[in-house]
């Protein structure tokens, strides 16, 4: 412990060092991470290596990183998220974007971080990218295998070999994740740096996950199953985004997208409150149907949408 207290800042200076060779990042990356699995208790929940991942990971022009430097810090940021050594909810929701957005990390632009690279280089620049290929493969392999076991824990920590504590853990980080992951996905599509259809796509396959740990955990209250609270959760940071957005082109066919996702959140049942619900639930319910309620109307009211779009909006 003596010598990972004494190496661990020389290493995260070094692979935080924009001016420092790509390779030598790479390698003290590495080797912060083989630390942190070794020592975890010094590592747990490190600010600097969470907002160094991050910086890393979020670097898809090459400005200061590589794809190859980009692909190990998304292992990193599983095997650490896997762990319960780092749990922050910004980190699991990059991933989540990368899974289903791979371009995010694949924008090669003809080299690997290098721009200077000789272009008479032909067959090394070919090389180069089909290791890359490879490595984007090993990536959404490693991340398929992360997010089930992840998912595992979270739909009965007994039953999948994992604590109590932490099924509650990574419950508590997909809760926390939702907000950043949509708003910037939607980002990403209003740039048109990402196809609309993923914006469904990954809002059933986060859905399908709430739906399997209320089953698992025979969980019938409505207010207290995983899927409830993450509709809401999806459903107001939609809401949000949508007014936000303007009358472009590509924004107003994000809007209807997003308004098609609402539409098979259950909208209707938010404010409906039953005999067995206590006041205080009744009025937590009302309350966000009510916001909903105000933001349709603000959207019907504000933004021009087809008549199909417009019908789906009147709940």
């Amino acid at each position: 412990e003596e010598l990972c207290n004494n190496n661990r800042d020389i290493l995260i200076q070094v692979a935080a060092q924009d001016l420092e060779e790509i390779d030598v990042r790479d390698q003290a990356l590495k080797a912060i991470i083989d630390l942190a699995i070794v020592h975890p208790t010094l590592f747990h929940n490190d600010i600097m290596i969470t907002n160094l991942l991050l910086r890393i990971v979020k670097d898809n022009n090459n400005i200061f990183t590589s794809i190859t430097l980009r692909i190990n810090s998304c292992e990193s940021i599983a095997k650490l998220l896997f762990s319960n050594i780092l749990n922050d909810s910004n980190l699991f929701s990059i991933l989540l974007q990368i899974f289903f957005i791979p371009d995010l990390i694949g924008n090669n632009n003809g080299s690997d971080g290098d721009s200077d690279s000789d272009n008479s280089d032909t067959i090394i620049d070919e090389n180069e990218n089909a290791m890359i290929e490879a490595s984007m493969v090993r990536l959404q392999q490693v991340l398929n295998v992360f997010f089930r076991t992840f998912y595992s824990s979270i739909n009965g920590g007994s039953g999948s070999g994992t604590s109590s504590s932490s099924s509650a853990n990574n419950n508590r980080i997909l809760q926390d994740c939702i907000t950043s992951l949509y708003t910037d996905t939607i980002i990403l599509c209003r740039d048109d740096s990402a196809p609309l259809s993923v914006l469904s796509k990954l809002t059933d396959h986060i859905i399908g996950i709430c739906m399997s740990n209320d089953n698992d955990n025979n969980n019938n209250s409505q207010e207290n199953s995983l899927k409830y609270k993450i509709q809401s959760s999806i459903s107001a940071t939609i809401f949000r985004e949508i007014l936000k957005l303007g009358n472009s082109k590509i924004e107003k066919s994000l809007i209807k997208e997003l308004i098609k996702i609402l539409s098979t959140m259950d909208p209707e049942k938010w404010g409906n409150g039953n005999s067995s619900s206590n006041s205080n639930e009744f009025k937590e319910k009302s309350s966000l149907s009510l916001c909903a309620y105000r933001c349709v109307k603000c959207i019907l009211r504000n933004c021009t949408l087809d008549v199909t779009t417009t019908k789906l909006l009147n709940i």
